[in-house]
């Protein structure tokens, strides 16, 4: 390959390197801010083995063994750490101490609470005000605000914010130089998209977690063109992280941004008398089930993953909409009963009786988990708050999870505080709410043969005779 830059071997090569990242830094405005920083194709030229090795070995105070350890290190895991300390003229001696403390591109962006032992020298405040020159990459499953039209790079918002996957903050920027766009619905410049999204990672660093990845994107492409529905989350678009390292992706879903989740909602809100609301939001979540579970070219969806905090709050017009979001657990099947793979499944109290026997993939835990969802919102709704959290503690436990069945005599059946509040609930207000219950109690039959369907769910909340 031709670089169209490489240092000459010399006592300035790191200073030469430092001056030219000066030169051919990307500029874009945004906000009345200007930011400045490096496009992938930069950062592959400037962090070729070549420049590496003749930066390094331009640092003779460092014995020639420890620069040849150090070289290695950073072709294998640090050329962005190396080109930071080059752009802030950081000695490479001192770059080898951060190195030496476990200091790697995965680390990026540096904060205060990060290497503890150095963030009160020099080279590590240098080196946190020149990291904004490489684009940040989100560590963990976050929220973003999408600009398709920006092309600045990632960077943390300073407040925190309670997401329907618990994560935080973050405002994007996307330089298609970075990122592959591949819209799930329209085109890449939909107006949709000017909107505050959500954006789910999904990272990819062995190749047991390929078909995992794909079976999370493969649902989101579900979702958005056989499963559009008013109680989902609409998902937009995926787009993917081009790593300068083998075996390394970050896929990206990107879906419409909810206000919070409604585990969150429940505990900070005071529930004010709404009957009509409150129905519609439970039968648009039995109907956004039916949608997934309905077969479409013989496959169908599972959820597998529904719980208060998998339920997005969004905004509307009459106050907040109650939706499914997608999970990591999210799967496109062609038969009940298929094993969930991969190391991805995890213990939920919200989990039928059959979980215990594996986790299988199937409708019937769907339905299982939504009514657990339904009685915990009826609580809270018909309750208060204070009540809501006293029998969430009960009915999921506080510091480990609790199933909401119980084997007594050998025989599977529901804990007494789920029973105790379903029959307080079918003769609250006279018996308003004693449909729902009786549905309820079908979700969350103990036998899954015995167990409602979504169909048959969103058949009972339209039933002529018995209105719920």
């Amino acid at each position: 390959m031709e670089w169209r830059f490489q240092l000459a071997l010399g006592d300035d090569a790191r200073t030469t390197l430092g001056t030219y990242i000066r030169d051919v830094r990307t500029s874009r405005s945004f906000g009345g801010k200007v930011f400045q920083y490096l496009r992938a194709a930069e950062i592959r030229e400037l962090a070729s083995d070549h420049n590496i090795a003749f930066a390094v070995n331009s640092d003779t105070s460092i014995v020639q063994e420890d620069r040849n350890r150090m070289v290695s290190k950073i072709r294998s895991t640090a050329r962005k750490v190396f080109l930071i300390s080059v752009h802030g003229y950081i000695r490479m001696k001192d770059l080898r101490r951060m190195l030496d403390n476990g200091l790697t591109d995965l680390n990026l962006p540096l904060t205060d609470a990060d290497f503890s032992d150095y963030r009160n020298t020099h080279e590590f405040a240098r080196f946190q005000r020149h990291q904004y020159i490489i684009p940040s990459v989100l560590r963990e499953s976050a929220f973003l605000t999408y600009g398709i039209d920006q092309c600045v790079p990632i960077h943390r918002e300073d407040a925190p914010f309670t997401s329907a996957i618990d994560r935080l903050v973050y405002r994007a920027y996307i330089d298609t130089d970075y990122y592959d766009i591949a819209t799930l619905e329209g085109r890449p410049d939909n107006p949709e998209l000017s909107r505050s999204l959500a954006v789910m990672e999904i990272r990819i660093s062995s190749p047991a977690q390929v078909s995992h990845a794909r079976s999370q994107i493969e649902f989101a492409q579900f979702l958005a063109t056989h499963a559009s529905h008013e109680h989902i989350t609409k998902p937009y678009a995926t787009f993917a992280l081009r790593s300068m390292y083998p075996g390394e992706t970050t896929h990206y879903l990107i879906t419409e941004f909810p206000r919070g989740n409604l585990l969150a909602y429940f505990k900070a809100t005071v529930p004010q008398p709404a009957d009509d609301w409150m129905r519609r939001q439970l039968r648009g979540l039995a109907a956004a089930l039916d949608l997934i579970h309905t077969p479409t070219n013989v496959r169908f969806g599972i959820h597998h993953d529904i719980r208060p905090k998998m339920v997005a709050v969004c905004s509307a017009q009459d106050g907040f909409t109650f939706k499914l979001a997608p999970s990591s657990q999210s799967r496109i099947i062609a038969q009940d009963g298929q094993a969930l793979p991969g190391t991805s499944a995890m213990i939920s109290s919200y989990h039928p009786p059959e979980s215990t026997n594996g986790l299988a993939l199937s409708r019937s835990h769907d339905i299982w988990s939504l009514g657990c969802v339904f009685l915990e919102t009826m609580v809270w709704y018909t309750q208060g708050t204070k009540a809501y959290t006293d029998f969430l503690e009960a009915a999921c436990g506080k510091d480990r999870p609790r199933y909401w069945f119980a084997v007594e005599k050998g025989q599977v059946v529901l804990r007494g505080i789920v029973k105790q509040q379903l029959d307080m609930l079918e003769i609250r207000k006279k018996g308003k709410w004693a449909n729902l219950v009786g549905v309820i109690r079908m979700m969350l039959a103990t036998d899954a043969s015995w167990r409602i369907t979504a169909s048959e769910l969103v058949a009972a909340f339209n039933h002529p005779s018995r209105p719920i």
